[in-house]
C-alpha cells in the first residue's frame, strides 16, 4: 500500500517482518495505523501482510 512510507520496527518471528508508518503527514485512518510487511528473502523484497494499530499489542 502506498500510504506507508517510513520503516519503523524490524523483527523476526520465523520470517522477517517490518512495520512501516505513514510519516509525519500521514492521515490514513487518522495516521495511527502501520503497514506490516514480510520478507522471505532476508529483506531483499517485501510483501504487504496487513494493517496494524501499534497501540494494540498482540502476540504475533
Amino acid at each position: 500500500m502506498e500510504s506507508y512510507r517510513l520503516a519503523s520496527t524490524k523483527y523476526y518471528q520465523g520470517k522477517l517482518f517490518v512495520l512501516v508508518g505513514q510519516g509525519p503527514q500521514g492521515d490514513y485512518n487518522g495516521g495511527r495505523v502501520m503497514g506490516k510487511y514480510q520478507s522471505n528473502d532476508k529483506g531483499k523484497t517485501w510483501t504487504f501482510v496487513e494493517q496494524v494499530d501499534p497501540r494494540i499489542q498482540t502476540n504475533g
